[in-house]
């Protein structure tokens, strides 16, 4: 017993040493595959949605709504050179738009 020193070094390889490279083992296993798995399915997911953001971006907004401004800005434009301030090109406009809208009544337009 005394040669053996009380097997104390047999008893701690035995239980700490085993349980800890067991649990060493079990957290390696862990990070590799649950956490490592986590990790890169979200990286994924994060980087289809960028993608589809990106696209809808480009797309929708670059194509349809930055378009449809840019048409609204040369609308505003023209009606800007039309509005001028001057009175006698309002009343020859509107002097227009009424022999118009008689020359529809007299052909007959309902």
């Amino acid at each position: 017993m005394l040669n053996g020193k009380f097997y104390v070094d047999e008893f701690y390889d035995a239980t700490v040493i085993r349980l800890t490279l067991a649990f060493a083992r079990l957290c390696h296993w862990l990070d590799r595959v649950i956490w490592g798995g986590v990790v890169r399915g979200v990286s994924w997911l994060a980087t289809a949605l960028s993608t589809c953001n990106r696209a809808l971006d480009e797309i929708v907004v670059n194509g349809g709504f930055d378009a449809g401004c840019g048409g609204l800005r040369g609308a505003g434009n023209g009606l800007g050179r039309v509005q001028n301030g001057q009175i006698q090109r309002y009343l020859l406009a509107i002097g227009v738009a009424f022999a118009l809208f008689v020359l529809l009544l007299i052909w007959g337009w309902k």
